[in-house]
């Protein structure tokens, strides 16, 4: 590697020299913000008299003769490059002066003048996308499209020169902009490493960025072009700019762990690494099935590309609306599964219904979000990895996975239990939600959330937010109570295109001027109702929740999974009657994790961290529910101190003088406050 201060002008000029943007890099995306902003430092050259203005780092390699590989630096030398064409073409019409000659600029910058090879006369050659807009402006300057950056920059850089009285003075400040000129070695520098060193310290790439140059950039010109084409620009177009996103999902579907948003390439880099070390590994293999899970991504994002079913498609639209893209690695393995035929087309709509189900039940319990990206990232797995796992019983095992394991399916009473008291106004998925009450088993479909986006149609409040002394008086003497507890529940809510002229009136008159016509069927129990008090609140309440319940359905399967034989000696937390006190634990099985210990209070302290581990928050509640004569901050609390080391929190200390008993027994009292069901805790015994 060799490094040099020198001239960017300098570092442009030469004879039959082209600067190559090779296909793993970027398109070129400055916009009007940096290329203002050079302009302005470029004039403040020569009114400040500066005598040099450092530009940044330009990396390159050169190939073969004045072939010049640009590795980092292209936003910057396309950048000047559109500013001296824009330059030329003014002094060439007429519409700017200079003493400076108008050849200088094209001859020595812009191209290679006696190069009888038309593909080498433009000096810079941009990647594809942007290699035709560039070479267009050599022949037509007067290009108004504005798809491509390049054009929107040229023409902004055209506009402004044309307000200067002179070009001489600027193009001065151009010949003082320094650059770094590090021109990396073939046989010596890696352009990779290079490249991720100048690009740890926060230059503006994604990580999709990095993980293309990275599959990229080793490869031969030939290969780079043909795995460019064929694969990376059509991932990037399947993908929609959310390509990182993409890559982040499709990891978390091959390794079962979600890297961290910050750390995608990292986290690519060492899985392509580890599977190249693989003896059938094929890298243009690899991509096409990065490509094929690319168009399984496309689908999330534009539903109406999988044509196999329109309920599939309505469904798919209904997580959209949703947000759940925490789900979207083990869709991304069920469309594949799908699409090798495990599962049929039935069956993945079944499995979308159920987990919509599952979303919706338990947001209206008010579960935290933050356990499904979890949950969601091995239910697949943890479907395929049961013994007696078929593909005929894919679904079956699914329902029974999400509703007897560690996961917390809200059953129908806990729904109707919670629909009593949640604060459905406030849900910010109100919308989906009334959507679905109204159009349940409804013949003619009609889109409510549209209308409640566009104002059509609003939710209304049947006993208003604020009270009126009529309201007060047909509520009875408990007004402040009943107000206070049903306000924005379900049975007080309700769609109406006449919520402004309604408002806050007696009910007898919201009744006549809106809901007594309206053909909403959420209205339909109002038409006959004279007095709108707390029983009629908790009848619709009941009407609806039943409704709620059909709607977001609980799954139902026969699916009874096989004990085998080296199970007998396992036991669980729900094991609440079980004795035992001198029985000699042997190993435990927590979710993930699988350990031997030899003593109770080894499980003890495991179980303990790893439910801190997952949500620090847990502490504060065990505290809440008399657990802190047993667990605590202060060690000072306890006569025989166990220690439990909390990642990236303060050590937490135990009483680990405790009965066999005892010990389940708190663990049991901590879990069923926890996001985790106690079958998830399992243990062995040594048998007698």
């Amino acid at each position: 590697m060799k490094a040099s201060e020198r001239s960017l002008l300098r570092f442009m000029e030469g004879n039959d020299k082209n600067f190559i943007i090779p296909v793993y890099q970027r398109n070129y995306d400055w916009g009007i913000t940096q290329c203002k902003q050079l302009l302005n430092d470029i004039k403040n050259i020569s009114k400040n008299n500066t005598k040099s203005y450092f530009l940044g780092s330009i990396v390159s390699i050169d190939l073969e003769r004045d072939k010049i590989i640009i590795i980092d630096g292209q936003q910057r030398l396309t950048t000047i490059s559109l500013l001296l064409l824009a330059m030329y073409n003014l002094l060439s019409s007429g519409k700017q002066k200079a003493d400076l000659k108008k050849e200088q600029i094209k001859d020595e910058y812009l191209i290679n003048k006696y190069s009888s090879d038309e593909t080498k006369k433009i000096r810079l050659k941009p990647i594809k996308k942007d290699e035709k807009a560039f070479c267009s402006l050599f022949k037509n300057d007067n290009i108004e499209e504005e798809d491509s950056r390049i054009y929107v920059n040229y023409n902004f850089f055209k506009k402004e020169l044309l307000k200067l009285e002179d070009l001489d003075p600027f193009f001065d400040s151009i010949k003082k902009l320094m650059i770094v000129d590090i021109e990396l070695k073939k046989e010596e520098d890696d352009p990779q490493l290079i490249f991720e060193s100048l690009n740890a310290t926060g230059l503006n790439l994604s990580e999709a960025d990095k993980i293309r140059n990275f599959i990229l950039m080793k490869e031969a010109k030939d290969k780079q072009e043909e795995y460019y084409t064929n694969y990376w620009q059509e991932i990037e177009k399947n993908t929609h700019d959310k390509t990182s996103e993409f890559i982040r999902d499709f990891l978390s579907y091959k390794t079962r762990n979600i890297p961290n948003q910050k750390n995608v390439y990292v986290a690519f880099k060492d899985f392509l690494i580890k599977i190249s070390d693989e003896e059938d590994f094929d890298k243009e293999s690899f991509l096409q099935e990065l490509k094929q899970f690319s168009i399984y991504y496309n689908f999330t994002l534009e539903p109406n590309k999988f044509n196999q079913s329109q309920e599939i498609v309505s469904l798919l639209k209904e997580l959209q609306i949703l947000k759940i893209t925490v789900f979207n690695p083990a869709l991304l393995e069920l469309f594949d599964d799908h699409k090798k035929k495990i599962i049929s087309k039935e069956e993945l709509k079944k499995i979308i219904k159920t987990i919509i189900s599952y979303v919706i039940r338990r947001a209206i319990c008010n579960f935290p979000t933050s356990a499904l990206s979890k949950i969601f990232l091995t239910l697949i797995r943890d479907v395929k990895d049961r013994n007696d796992f078929s593909n005929e019983k894919y679904v079956d095992i699914l329902k029974y996975v999400l509703t007897k394991d560690q996961k917390k399916f809200p059953k129908d009473e806990t729904l109707k239990e919670e629909f009593l008291k949640r604060d459905i106004y406030e849900m910010n998925i109100k919308h989906y939600l009334f959507n679905k009450l109204e159009n349940y088993e409804n013949q003619e479909k009609v889109d409510i959330e549209e209308g409640l986006n566009n104002k059509k149609y609003q939710i209304e409040h049947i006993m208003p937010q604020t009270l009126t002394d009529t309201w007060k008086k047909e509520l009875g003497e408990n007004w402040e109570e009943i107000h206070s507890k049903y306000k924005n529940t379900l049975g007080n809510l309700t769609l109406t295109a006449y919520n402004q002229k309604i408002r806050n009136f007696p009910f007898k008159s919201k009744k006549e001027k809106g809901f007594k016509e309206s053909r909403f069927y959420l209205n339909s129990d109002l038409k006959d109702i004279e007095i709108f008090d707390e029983q009629v609140i908790k009848t619709r309440l009941e009407k609806l929740t039943n409704r709620a319940i059909k709607v977001w359905s609980y799954p139902k399967t026969d699916y009874s999974p096989i004990i085998e034989e080296s199970q007998e000696n396992f036991y669980t937390l729900e094991e609440d009657e079980s004795d035992f006190t001198n029985k000699k634990i042997i190993s435990f099985n927590i979710f993930e994790v699988k350990k031997e210990v030899d003593t109770w209070i080894d499980f003890y302290i495991e179980s303990i961290k790893f439910l801190l581990n997952y949500d620090y928050g847990y502490l504060q509640k065990f505290k809440e529910i008399g657990m802190e004569k047993f667990i605590n901050n202060n060690k000072a609390e306890f006569r025989n101190i166990g220690k439990i080391s909390i990642k990236e929190k303060q050590e937490i200390y135990i009483e680990k003088k405790l009965s066999t008993m005892s010990k389940l027994l708190n663990l049991r009292k901590m879990i069923e406050i926890t996001d985790f069901e106690l079958s998830a805790f399992k243990f062995s015994i040594q048998n007698d």
